[in-house]
């Protein structure tokens, strides 16, 4: 009953976190496209939003079902190649 018989209690918040580096400062000041900003990110080692749900998927936190219901039903589609390869870097 606590749960509302959905298996979850509470929140877990998904995280997108794009660290400042001098290459997208330059970019930004470039008025380049955001998603040539975001290819930067993502080269320098950016986790987007649908990396950390699949890492808490992974971990057992939440469901892909749950995932898709918060983010729609594309949300594996902006997976970035570290998360798709297996690879950290």
């Amino acid at each position: 009953s606590r749960c509302r018989e959905t298996g979850f209690n509470g929140r877990v918040p998904l995280f997108e976190v794009m660290t400042m580096t001098e290459a997208i400062e330059d970019l930004i000041n470039q008025g380049a496209p955001a998603q040539r900003i975001r290819h930067a990110a993502l080269q320098g080692g950016m986790w987007g939003l649908a990396d950390d749900a699949l890492r808490k998927i992974q971990d057992g936190i939440t469901t892909p079902a749950e995932v898709a219901r918060a983010l729609g039903p594309l949300w594996m589609d902006d997976l970035c190649p570290a998360s798709v390869t297996g690879s950290s870097t």
